[in-house]
């Protein structure tokens, strides 16, 4: 099977052929130029453009998310990247919010630690609120099975797994 070269352009010397593998190619014997302007006589193969579209298309700070563990570098031919958000959601820029607030900021937790629910003394069946205002609520937990120290619980919403890649270079 004949190799295939794909080029973007025209020119006066530009000629179409069968090459019995594909229905029909352009080919010319001038040759490529670099720089601008592009005139009728250059031709631009597309494997000679296909870094800076990508460059274009994910330059160096962008993220690149799919299902595959197969680095972007493999995929694109092009760019340094490196795997970032490892076991954490993405959430988008909030300005002038702390939490949300440089990019690349991280925070939150995988599990929270509730405290005891009573803040003041109390009877075996009673929990007692005393409340910064002075007053005081009392519920009375006869019969509950309510405990006091709760164990650390997970807050995780639903999620989907993929990898996440980060262009360095």
């Amino acid at each position: 099977m004949a190799t295939q070269t794909v080029r973007i352009g025209s020119v006066a010397q530009a000629f179409a052929y069968d090459d019995g593998d594909f229905d029909s190619a352009i080919e010319t014997d001038q040759p490529i130029k670099a720089g601008a302007p592009i005139d009728t006589n250059d031709v631009i193969r597309l494997g000679d453009i296909v870094g800076s579209v990508i460059d274009v298309i994910y330059p160096v700070g962008s993220i690149y998310i799919s299902t595959l563990t197969t680095n972007p570098n493999t995929i694109l031919g092009t760019g340094t990247w490196v795997r970032v958000a490892e076991g954490q959601f993405l959430v988008g820029f909030k300005t002038a919010d702390p939490d949300f607030d440089p990019v690349e900021n991280t925070g939150g937790a995988k599990t929270h630690d509730h405290p005891s629910t009573t803040s003041g003394a109390a009877s075996a069946n009673t929990l007692v609120d005393n409340n910064a205002d002075g007053t005081t609520v009392s519920v009375d937990t006869a019969g509950s099975t309510h405990d006091t120290d709760l164990a650390a619980i997970s807050h995780l919403p639903p999620f989907y797994v993929v990898y996440i890649w980060k262009r360095t270079v």
